[in-house]
Formats: structure tokens, C-alpha cells, sequence
């Protein structure tokens, strides 16, 4: 697996938004490892390995804006609970004090990376991709994991 290089300088882009006096969102791209095959998705169609996000950089983005409350973080990939440090990321958050959206396709929670998630004080969002019926969502996504299963966090309900 590659990583996305160190030499990313924070310091350059992050200097104005720690004084900007607007709402912020960062969506970090933490992997663009998946467990799924979407039609849609440019991550499925690419013939090159997946690269990570290096930790060191997730990091400085973190610290660089950890002390502001109008920050949102969007934890997003590929799948990003597929990140190979993922709980050192949920860790690191328990000192953000914006708060934190992850976008998943849900197929990768266990019962344990939930209540990780879930037990970091800070205000956070659980964004669930599914896409249309029950049978429009498995051709989409070519999932093995159909969505009126039950997955690791429950009944998945949903209206169309």
C-alpha cells in the first residue's frame, strides 16, 4: 500500500483557515481503499493500488484546527473504517473540538469500531450510502452485503 507523502505542508493551507471567520469543512480523503465496487464510483475503476492518507499528515490537519468549534471534519475515501489507522484517528479526535461527519457505505462497522466511534465526546454524524431500493443499491454497489440484512449496527431502514 502507498501513502500520500509527508512533504504535504499543512502549515501553507492550513495558516488561514485558523483565523477565517467562517464555518469550515475539510473533507479528508483517508484511504482510497473499499470493499465495495460501485458503478459510480472512480475509486472502482482504477487499476492502480490504493493509497492512504500518512497518519502524520491526518495529524497536523487535526492539531492545526483542533481548538475551532465551527470546524467540521469529513472522514470520507474509498471506505474510510477501512484506513489502516482508523482507531488511532478516532483517538486523535477525542481532542477536535468541532465536530466530525464519517461517510461509510456501513458495510465495515463491527459492533467494536461502533461504540469506538461512538464513545468520542465531540459531536459527530454517521452517513450511510444507500442508493435507492434494495435491489437498485445491490446493482450499484455489486454488494455481497444486501441492505435489508442486518449489518453490524442493525436493521438498516429506509424510505424511497
Amino acid at each position: 500500500m502507498t501513502s500520500i507523502p509527508e512533504r504535504f505542508s499543512c502549515k501553507e493551507c492550513l495558516a488561514p483557515l485558523r483565523t477565517l471567520p467562517l464555518p469550515v469543512s475539510i473533507s479528508c480523503v483517508l484511504t482510497e481503499r473499499c470493499n465495495q465496487k460501485c458503478k459510480i464510483c472512480g475509486y472502482a475503476a482504477r487499476k492502480s493500488r490504493p493509497r492512504d492518507m500518512a497518519f502524520s499528515v491526518f495529524r497536523k490537519i487535526v492539531l492545526g484546527l483542533k481548538d475551532r468549534r465551527d470546524c467540521t471534519l469529513i472522514l470520507t475515501g474509498g471506505e474510510p473504517t477501512l484506513y489502516p489507522h482508523f482507531e488511532e484517528v478516532l483517538e486523535l479526535l477525542r481532542s477536535f473540538k468541532g465536530s466530525v461527519c464519517l461517510l461509510t457505505n456501513g458495510t465495515p462497522i463491527s459492533p467494536t469500531r461502533a461504540s469506538l466511534f461512538y464513545s468520542v465526546p465531540f459531536p459527530r454524524q454517521v452517513v450511510i450510502s444507500l442508493y435507492g431500493t434494495a435491489s437498485t443499491h445491490d446493482e450499484i454497489t455489486l454488494s455481497l452485503i444486501h441492505i435489508s440484512e442486518p449489518t453490524s449496527l442493525g436493521m438498516i431502514s429506509y424510505a424511497v
